[in-house]
């Protein structure tokens, strides 16, 4: 065989055959006409290339997902502050509906106004008409 030149992308390919796609040694070396010891010392050279690029993708990609999740949680936690600090929760009264508000609140002091919800209209007439007639 003699001092045969090959180019990177060869070598490449034949190792690729070898690692990736699983062909025997023997049979990638009769196929191309290479010795077996150059197609063994090609594995070993672009296997460990091959597998630190994968570990360099590996890693970037861990890199990339701590900083989104940095991200992700940053937001979080300003929407968890917004919610407790918003104006509407400050000026909001929190006490037991039927209880009198003379309780909580001097007369000088103005009631925050509440919208009617369906709970105080039930409170007002709770059976629906079909309701009523099931009563009966």
């Amino acid at each position: 065989m003699g001092n045969a030149k090959f180019s990177d992308n060869f070598k490449r390919d034949a190792e690729h055959q070898i690692a990736v796609w699983g062909y025997p040694v023997s049979e990638v070396s009769k196929r191309l006409g290479v010795s077996t010891h150059s197609l063994y010392v090609w594995v070993k050279k672009y296997s460990k290339s091959a597998e630190a690029a994968a570990s360099d993708d590996h890693a970037a990609e861990n890199r990339r997902w701590k900083r989104e999740l940095a991200q992700v949680t940053e937001e979080r936690d300003n929407l968890k502050k917004a919610q407790r600090t918003s104006p509407r929760m400050q000026n909001e009264a929190h006490f037991h509906p039927r209880a009198s508000a003379d309780i909580f609140y001097p007369h000088n002091v103005s009631m925050p106004t509440r919208s009617p919800s369906g709970f105080f209209a039930w409170l007002k007439n709770p059976l629906c008409q079909r309701a009523e007639e099931d009563k009966c």
